[in-house]
This record gives C-alpha cells, sequence and structure tokens, in this order.
C-alpha cells in the first residue's frame, strides 16, 4: 500500500473518529407521550382530520429538506406546503387511519424537537410503513378537529 493510501485512510479514521466524539452525548430523546395534546392519542389508531403527505424522514447529521427523527423510520408525515421542495412519497387524504405509537422530545445539539411516531398503510398497496411527525407546537394536530 502506498503512502498517500495510508495517509488518506488515516485522515478518514481522524474524520470519523472526530465526528464520533463531536456527536457522543450531543442528542438525548425523551419520552412525551403522557403530555397533552398527545396522551389520549398514543397507542391509538385515529383518521387524519386534513391532507397529509409522507415524505422524505431526514437524520439530524444531514441536511436535507424532510421531517427529521431520531428513530430510525421510513418516512415522514407532513402537511403540504410545511417543506419547500419535499421529495413526496404517498398522499394521504381526510379520513385516512393512522396509529400512533410514540412521542418524543428530541434534543440533538442545538435542535430540539417533538416527533411523534407511528405506522400506517399506503392507500394504493396497504403496505404498513413507519413515519416520524415533526410537531411544531401549533395546534391541532393533524388528527384532531379544528
Amino acid at each position: 500500500m502506498g503512502i498517500e493510501m495510508r495517509t488518506f485512510l488515516m485522515n478518514m479514521r481522524f474524520l470519523c473518529l472526530l465526528a464520533t466524539l463531536l456527536c457522543t452525548g450531543c442528542a438525548a430523546s425523551k419520552d412525551a407521550s403522557s403530555r397533552e395534546p398527545f396522551r389520549s392519542s398514543v397507542g391509538h389508531t385515529v383518521e387524519l382530520n386534513r391532507p397529509m403527505l409522507l415524505i422524505k424522514r431526514c437524520g439530524y447529521l444531514f441536511d436535507c429538506d424532510g421531517v427529521i427523527s431520531l428513530r430510525d423510520v421510513r418516512y415522514g408525515l407532513a402537511e403540504p406546503g410545511r417543506y419547500s421542495t419535499p421529495q413526496i412519497f404517498s398522499e394521504l387524504r381526510l379520513g385516512h387511519h393512522i396509529t400512533i405509537d410514540a412521542v418524543r422530545e428530541e434534543d440533538v445539539g442545538d435542535t430540539y424537537e417533538i416527533v411523534v411516531y407511528g405506522r400506517t398503510n399506503f392507500p394504493a398497496r396497504g403496505k404498513g410503513t413507519t413515519f416520524a411527525y415533526d410537531y411544531a407546537g401549533l395546534p391541532p394536530l393533524p388528527w384532531e378537529s379544528k
């Protein structure tokens, strides 16, 4: 192995170690399922009271136009028009059923979010999937009456 390749590999290992050290301890997640307005929804299947979208889900370490979450879920649940250029995978109509599994307070670096985690089925195929919904603190929730 040449000197250039060894130097490159050492630099890559250093960058990976640095990224790990910077992120260790900077992410926290706390259960918020018993807080209002979520308490009555967690563990239940609810109907959407307005159209929603299944869009791209992002991790905190990557910059993207989508729903950010710590948990590994497949999609983000979002209101139409909330994100500027989202990658849309499916439209969920009024009355579509979703199941609310958990609500988490997620704190990563200087970002604090309340994220609702749940499950639903794609309307056309019926295939099940998971989602994260970034609650912006503005009522009503998509499954509550206006």
